[in-house]
């Protein structure tokens, strides 16, 4: 099959999951069909970056801000009117279009990640598409508005989703995706799920589990580490609320306890957290798998969350036993107790975190059993052929 991968911005560093998710697909893809990545960015936007081996990859210039709704006073007075949610109603780059129009039908699939660079394809191409959602927006939206101290009360964003009436137009966008593309996809059975599509496909993420493995350096005592990108309003309260509210009162019950921030893009309000007692904030490092070797405890306190999260799969893969938020774990298809503990973010997420620190038998058989898990049920090698699989559904149906 000849594969055409579309996708907005670059492709390199994979300091997102959506690009990680993107490139380890890709690569394992490529060495089975030829596949040509094109990236969408505005034109003062570095390089995209390389691709995998043996992938062709393009770089696609599109007008600065094309996309984004601010600045576009007709966009909001239209929203309440059209069928359409506010994502949509920016009109395609139409240089970009008219390409995909005459190199696309050359394409067995088209896959499209995310709805961006879906609203670039003509209609004619639509059935050959296969459009991966990633996480539900719709879903991750209507988190973010229940849980305002995790996207900060200034976010415009938010407040022209609430007003505009635009929840359940893009939820019901999303959910017709199956319908109007080839295929659409998402990574977890809980976006699925609460957009009530029961057509739509679930690929879930994976790991590499031979880059993800414990090199048994020592774990330093009473070590607790949170990581992700930290320029990421949910993964920034995660931090904060980890290092004000619950390592002080881990901290009565195991005094040595202290906790490592480690990611890239550090918020300001992370980067101060740096002042409190027995917490440290690493930024970025070169090689986490450092960071992840000596910490004892891997501590998800997200309170903000769709999809699934890929830390908490990399945590298990390296045998760091990992205490996580019910929406940290929701879209994982694991066992509390078994493979990881899951907590309230409270007192309920202190006990557990604390009977980690000191409970040496319970760290061995959730460092076990978690690893295990990951082997069987999240490589990208299973993931990417779940894809495939579904790729050759659309072409087959296409006719080719």
């Amino acid at each position: 099959m000849k594969i055409l991968f579309l996708a907005d911005g670059p492709r390199l560093p994979m300091v997102t999951g959506d690009r990680l998710r993107n490139w380890r697909l890709i690569e394992r893809l490529a060495t089975r069909h030829p596949v040509t990545w094109w990236a969408m960015q505005e034109p003062d936007e570095p390089p995209p970056g390389d691709c995998p081996a043996g992938v062709v990859g393009v770089d696609v210039r599109v007008p600065a801000r094309w996309e984004d709704s601010s600045g576009k006073p007709w966009k909001w007075m239209r929203a309440p009117f059209a069928a359409d949610p506010l994502l949509l109603l920016t009109p395609p780059h139409q240089g970009t279009s008219d390409r995909i129009a005459r190199e696309g039908p050359a394409y067995d699939v088209i896959h499209c990640s995310h709805l961006l660079p879906w609203r670039m394809v003509p209609r004619p191409l639509w059935k050959k598409c296969v459009v991966d959602l990633h996480d539900s927006m719709s879903m991750r939206y209507e988190a973010f508005l229940k849980h305002h101290t995790a996207t900060g009360p200034g976010d415009r964003s938010l407040l022209l989703y609430r007003i505009f009436g635009q929840a359940g137009k893009l939820r019901r966008y999303e959910a017709r995706m199956p319908d109007m593309a080839g295929a659409a996809l998402v990574v977890a059975r809980r976006d699925r799920d609460y957009l009530e599509a029961p057509r739509m496909e679930v690929v879930p993420n994976g790991v590499d589990c031979m880059h993800y493995r414990t090199r048994g350096a020592g774990r330093v005592p009473g070590r607790i580490i949170f990581f992700g990108n930290l320029a990421y309003r949910p993964n920034a309260d995660a931090a904060e609320l980890l290092a004000r509210e619950l390592l002080p009162r881990i901290r009565e019950k195991v005094p040595e306890a202290h906790l490592r921030i480690v990611g890239a893009h550090p918020m300001p309000s992370v980067s101060a957290l740096a002042s409190l007692p027995a917490v440290t904030v690493v930024g970025w490092v070169e090689d986490l798998r450092v960071e992840m070797d000596q910490a004892r405890i891997f501590a998800c306190s997200l309170r903000v969350a769709s999809g699934l999260q890929n830390k908490v799969l990399e945590s298990l893969a390296m045998e760091l036993p990992t205490v996580a938020t019910p929406t940290s774990a929701a879209g994982l298809e694991l066992e509390a107790g078994r493979h990881l503990l899951v907590a309230e973010p409270g007192p309920e997420f202190v006990e557990a975190a604390s009977r980690l620190l000191t409970d040496e038998c319970l760290r061995l058989s959730l460092a076990r059993e978690g690893r295990r898990v990951v082997e069987e049920n999240y490589t990208w090698d299973r993931a990417a052929d779940s894809l495939e699989a579904i790729y050759r559904r659309v072409a087959r149906r296409e006719g080719r």
